[in-house]
């Protein structure tokens, strides 16, 4: 699909039917393939994707908001069978993980720096999940947006094993990175762009993702709410009311 047809007015059924899918939740695409690499998050990538073949049976990866650390998350839980654990609950399911028995086992906490569904990250039992994971030379991913010297970690032993951990992080991106991460973003709503929107969105954004994630959202949206394609002159109209809020 490239954006959406000519404008015919915004009662069409396809317009309707495309607004009121504007409103389900998008689901990206996380597969291996899917995973755009650059300089900012090539270590990361190289790291997540050796496994089993780790410096350390602990990883932390860190990045800002909409980084891709989930993506790389389910790329290596499909690599490994990792077991995810929400990172406020991890002493509710650690003793069934430990009566369970067994070596090898690969487990996953996301976003151990911001409350998930459980709460708070659970200190003591990520400390214990950690020992444990060394005691049956199993393995275990992290993510986070801070690196471990700088999460906000109040238990001298936790926070010595996260800054023994084996650790990549992802940066923000570069011009041609972000070029890429657009057509990705838009592909994930099913919708083709032509190179030179790409190209223009890319040359006058904010180089991060979430800023990608946030324009993307948005002209997408404005899209829909105007029944015409996604263009230049649109993209004008965002950063225009884009950088007028940021004056006012």
């Amino acid at each position: 699909m490239t954006g959406l047809p000519p404008k015919s007015g915004t009662g069409t059924p396809l317009i309707k039917a495309r607004q009121l899918a504007l409103d389900l939740d998008r689901q990206p695409e996380f597969a291996l393939e899917d995973y755009i690499t650059g300089p900012a998050n090539a270590q990361a990538f190289a790291l997540v994707t050796s496994w089993p073949d780790w410096p350390h049976p602990i990883v932390l990866i860190h990045g800002a908001p909409a980084s891709g650390k989930s993506h790389l998350a389910r790329i290596w839980s499909r690599q490994s069978g990792a077991v995810g654990i929400d990172a406020g609950a991890i002493g509710n399911v650690l003793p069934q993980l430990v009566s369970a028995g067994g070596q090898g086992r690969a487990h996953l906490v996301e976003d151990i720096d911001r409350p998930g569904e459980g709460g708070p990250l659970d200190k003591d039992g990520l400390f214990h999940l950690i020992n444990h994971t060394i005691e049956t030379g199993g393995t275990l991913l992290v993510t986070a947006r801070e690196p471990a010297a700088h999460l906000a970690i109040d238990l001298p032993d936790l926070a010595s094993r996260l800054r023994a951990a084996g650790a990549a992080p992802i940066h923000q991106p570069d011009g041609d990175l972000l070029e890429s991460l657009l057509v990705k973003l838009f592909a994930d709503r099913q919708i083709d762009v032509p190179p030179q929107v790409t190209i223009f969105a890319a040359g006058r954004m904010e180089r991060s993702f979430a800023a990608a994630a946030t324009l993307v959202e948005t002209v997408d949206r404005m899209a829909l709410e105007q029944g015409r394609r996604i263009t230049i002159p649109l993209l004008r109209r965002y950063f225009d009311q884009s950088e007028g809020r940021d004056r006012a």
